[in-house]
Order: structure tokens, then sequence, then C-alpha cells
């Protein structure tokens, strides 16, 4: 049982359902929890980890800096996101919903996984994205007094010496090859992570080995 069992194991009233549903989460979510999902831990006021979750999604499907971001419509209810995530693998993980289907703006469970925030951080969007600055700088790549470009360089991506490049799609092409290069090496640190991982970014691979054309 977890701890999580045995601090949220107070009912709700059902009054406090009523409110519930006059009072959506977000202007969207349903809380429909039969128990109470704050409790004290330790002097501390502390959140059901079930219902942060969910809050957090609801909050960035509505927020305007993730403008385009929507929930399917069964998750709106607390109850049937909780049961999803209590069948994942999810304690120290963080919820991804764009790396299953590059570029996915819909949280559903055919596009969610929970996964490490080491491997959440491998594919930043903007990469992905691949659109340039408004210097044209693209990303993984800065300019040069020359007029050249230089792929950015570090340990994750194993560029071992300087190397120039006459555009920054080409600089970008160079250093998205060595990031698809480096997240391969890692895959044997994901085999005990969710089956749709190694997959997710085999995919994503693929799609950074194809050349930069802007």
């Amino acid at each position: 049982m977890r701890r999580t069992d045995l601090l949220f194991d107070k009912p709700r009233t059902i009054r406090d359902l009523e409110r519930s549903r006059k009072n959506l989460v977000c202007k969207i979510g349903f809380n429909d929890a039969d128990y109470v999902i704050s409790a004290k831990y330790r002097g501390a006021r502390v959140q059901c980890p079930y219902y942060a979750r969910w809050s957090q999604m609801l909050n960035r499907a509505t927020h305007s800096r993730w403008s385009g971001t929507a929930v399917t419509t069964r998750w709106l209810r607390f109850s049937n996101f909780r049961s999803w995530m209590d069948s994942q693998k999810w304690e120290n993980r963080e919820l991804d919903k764009d790396l299953i289907s590059l570029g996915n703006t819909i949280y559903s469970p055919w596009n969610c996984l929970f996964i490490s925030h080491y491997a959440n951080k491998l594919l930043p969007n903007k990469l992905l994205r691949r659109i340039p600055d408004s210097s044209g700088r693209l990303p993984g790549t800065y300019p040069l007094k020359s007029g050249n470009w230089r792929a950015l360089g570090g340990s994750s991506c194993e560029i071992r010496s300087p190397v120039h490049f006459k555009t920054s799609a080409e600089a970008s092409s160079f250093f998205s090859r060595q990031k698809a290069r480096h997240i391969r090496s890692l895959f044997p640190k994901f085999e005990g992570e969710d089956p749709r991982l190694i997959p997710a970014l085999e995919r994503a691979c693929l799609f950074l080995e194809t050349p930069v054309n802007i």
C-alpha cells in the first residue's frame, strides 16, 4: 500500500461533491474524488499526487502559454485520469504528451506516458520544431564572426572537434544527427521504463536524422 493511500483516506461529503460540479477545476475538469485530495503530513499540507498531476495537466491545457493544447473528454473527469495513472509507473516521473506522437497537442491515454525528467529533457520542443529565431539561428547552432555557423558541442552530442558550416541549417542537421546518436546510446538505460518509450525515441531519432531544409 502506498503512503498516498494512507494519507488521503478521508471521505468527501456529498455537499463537497456537489460544489465540485459547479466549480470545475480550471473551468473544465470535474473533481469526482470520493476522498479529500489534501492532507497534513509532517506539519505541512500535501496534495494527492494523482490530483496534482491531473490539475497540472488541466492548467497546461487552459493556459495561454500552451495555446492549442487540449485534454481528451474522458480525462476531464478526475477518477478516469486517476484510474489510468494508477496503472502506470508514475512515481518520480513526468507526464509527457508529445513523444509518442511528435507534435501531439492532446492529452490522452493513447499519446501520454510517464518518463523520467532526464528522458523528458532529451528532446526539447524547439529542436523538433526546427523553427529559426529572428536572426535565422536554428536550434543547436550559433553564428561565427566569419559568417559561418557552428554546431553546439558538449559531451551529450560527442562533438570532439570544431566543425564549421556555411549555413545554420547545415550546422543544425549535424547537431541533430549527433543528438540522435547520443539518444540511441542511452536505450539500455530505459529498458525498465514504459515499453513505448524506446520506440518513441527511435522515431524521434529518425526525424532528427532527416536534413534540415530552411
